[in-house]
């Protein structure tokens, strides 16, 4: 008798065997028998039909109900898109800020480090140097910031005046703004304003320079006009100055904001008037220039700056007490990047702001030196 084997993949290990409806080893007994044996071989026969249809119904419902669950796979794996979607989702709900500064300098690179240290996880941070001198170039890393769905931008402007144009811009995209470091001309679309107390920063410079000369002396100022912050600097330098009567300020030039700009600007200074006494910047990178103007023409001129940052550090470090890098009054930019970032999370909070931060300054000098060389900023 032979014997086939049918096997369904559905459901699994259901497996079951056929014999070959050839009878004829039945119907060889003897005659009544083999009519006996005929009807029950015909009974048998449609048992096995009615068996087999069962079996055959039984396996199509199977295979319906495998081929149900295996097309309902698909939809499944998909359904589970929706749960990691709505965990990226919570990731891209964070707040995105954008930041944007006047030029490059390692002070700004201390700003994003501060905003940094306060910024919740989740949130992002798009930070784009400006060009020194470039207003138009920044009009574009606000184009971008807007492009990018900035929720808020700390602006530090690269020309207070041309700063007009980013702030419209950001006020028709409805993102608010925190004006840092440098104040923007017209301030009546920006939240608040944080900055170091400028003008108090350039008065405590002066007034450690007069500790030094306690007789007065001739002075030149390197200012940068079209930074507001630098401007309120030699104001306050200026200021305190002539209030002692003991000065003569014998030229008030603009150093263009960097250390190349402001070298030659120094050195026809200092060949211009052989008895000075003293030079102020506004900032340490007009400092640096100016340095390099005295040392290189062997002048006895004391210099003295804002900023307290690495360069001027190096210099005080290098030098000694008796160095021509007599004092600078230092800002605190990591300070005012954390400043910032908290003042953004209470805006956007709901609650409401000053017009105005002001941090203060403090002076470094080669008295105290050692105590602030072991870092680029605080």
């Amino acid at each position: 008798m032979d014997e086939k084997t049918i096997t369904h993949t559905r459901p699994p290990g259901f497996v079951f065997f056929l014999w070959e409806n050839d009878y004829s080893v039945i119907t060889s007994a003897k005659p009544k028998k083999n009519m006996k044996m005929k009807r029950k071989a015909e009974k048998m026969k449609k048992y096995i039909a009615l068996l087999l249809s069962a079996l055959m119904v039984l396996c199509l419902f199977a295979g319906c109900g495998t081929q149900e669950s295996e097309t309902s796979e698909p939809p499944a794996a998909e359904s589970a898109d929706p749960v990691e979607t709505a965990g990226a989702g919570e990731t891209e709900g964070g707040y995105k800020f954008g930041l944007t500064t006047m030029g490059e300098a390692s002070f700004w690179d201390a700003v994003e480090e501060g905003v940094l240290n306060v910024m919740n996880e989740g949130d992002e941070l798009i930070f784009v140097e400006g060009e020194h001198g470039n207003a138009a170039g920044q009009v574009d890393i606000i184009e971008d910031f807007i492009a990018q769905g900035c929720d808020l931008v700390f602006f530090n402007p690269v020309d207070a005046d041309a700063a007009t144009s980013c702030l419209n811009l950001l006020e028709e995209a409805g993102i608010p703004v925190i004006n840092f470091d440098s104040a923007c001309t017209d301030m009546s679309t920006v939240e608040t304003f944080c900055a170091t107390d400028n003008y108090a920063a350039g008065a405590l410079a002066a007034e450690y320079m007069m500790s030094e000369h306690p007789d007065g002396g001739t002075v030149a100022i390197l200012v940068y006009e079209s930074a507001s912050s630098c401007v309120e600097r030699c104001d306050g330098f200026r200021d305190a100055v002539e209030a002692s009567g003991k000065w003569t300020i014998v030229t008030e030039l603009d150093g263009g904001n960097t250390t190349d700009a402001a070298l030659p600007v120094a050195e026809d200074i200092v060949t211009a008037n052989p008895d000075l006494d003293c030079i102020f910047c506004g900032n340490d990178e007009m400092a640096l220039g100016a340095y390099s103007a005295i040392t290189g023409a062997g002048a006895d001129v004391d210099l003295y700056s804002v900023n307290g940052g690495p360069e001027a550090k190096a210099k005080m470090l290098a030098d000694g007490e008796e160095g021509v890098w007599r004092a600078t009054s230092a800002q605190q930019p990591i300070k005012m990047g954390e400043t910032i970032c908290e003042l953004a999370y209470q805006y956007l909070a709901g609650e409401e702001l000053e017009s105005e931060y002001l941090i203060d300054a403090f002076i470094i000098s080669p008295a105290n030196i050692e105590e602030y060389a072991g870092s680029d900023w605080q």
